[in-house]
């Protein structure tokens, strides 16, 4: 491990953190997310992509949603995605560790801008596979990419696993599969941060390798 994600010090997110998801107003919402929770998401991603270049055996390059589009709804979730390219991320599996009003996340995307990738991706990825990864972690099955319709895959059940399948195949709608830190889990506030994050995003990276196999 790098002495970068090491060095912990910098990083960490206070209940003022995610306090920034409350704010009702869309310009004062986008100003404190600016001033307070971006610069942390920069130093995630510059501390955390050399390491997870080398978890999945390419560079990883790290992108900072801006939110340069919304003009009247306010985010409700902001993120760090670590991607193969320089250029972008959307149409390319990749990682990402966010922050929204429940805590800290961390994903394994497959968006609309991927959707060649989620058929192959979904035959490759069966059930029993995902259940056997869930028995190491508590994976989520999302329904959207901003933690919508969260379902524990230790619970899905095959009939369940259907319809998360053809709802994940929409052209509408991305494939998310993640994990979770409550803002209450001490880890998201002290010392043992970067170790917790890398901890989930090295078990999503299997996830990853296999969407960039495909």
């Amino acid at each position: 491990m790098s002495a970068a994600v090491q060095d912990v010090a910098l990083v960490g997110f206070p209940d003022a953190v995610f306090d920034v998801f409350s704010i009702p107003d869309f310009d004062g919402r986008m100003t404190r997310l600016r001033a307070v929770v971006t610069p942390r998401l920069r130093e995630i991603g510059a501390l955390l992509a050399p390491t997870l270049s080398d978890v999945v055996g390419e560079p990883l390059f790290p992108h900072v949603a801006l939110h340069l589009r919304r003009r009247v709804n306010p985010p409700t979730d902001t993120w760090v995605a670590f991607g193969p390219s320089a250029r972008g991320y959307k149409a390319l599996p990749h990682l990402e560790v966010g922050v929204d009003a429940r805590g800290v996340f961390t994903h394994f995307m497959l968006k609309p801008e991927a959707q060649d990738l989620k058929a192959p991706f979904l035959k490759a990825q069966s059930l029993p596979t995902l259940k056997a990864r869930a028995e190491k972690a508590p994976l989520i099955w999302y329904t959207g990419d901003h933690g919508e319709g969260p379902v524990p895959v230790a619970d899905i059940k095959p009939r369940a696993w259907s319809d998360l399948k053809a709802h994940a195949l929409r052209k509408d709608k991305s494939l998310c599969i993640g994990l979770m830190l409550d803002r209450t889990d001490p880890a998201v506030t002290g010392p043992a941060l970067m170790l917790a994050l890398l901890e989930q995003l090295q078990i999503l990276a299997s996830f990853y390798r296999t969407a960039r196999r495909l």
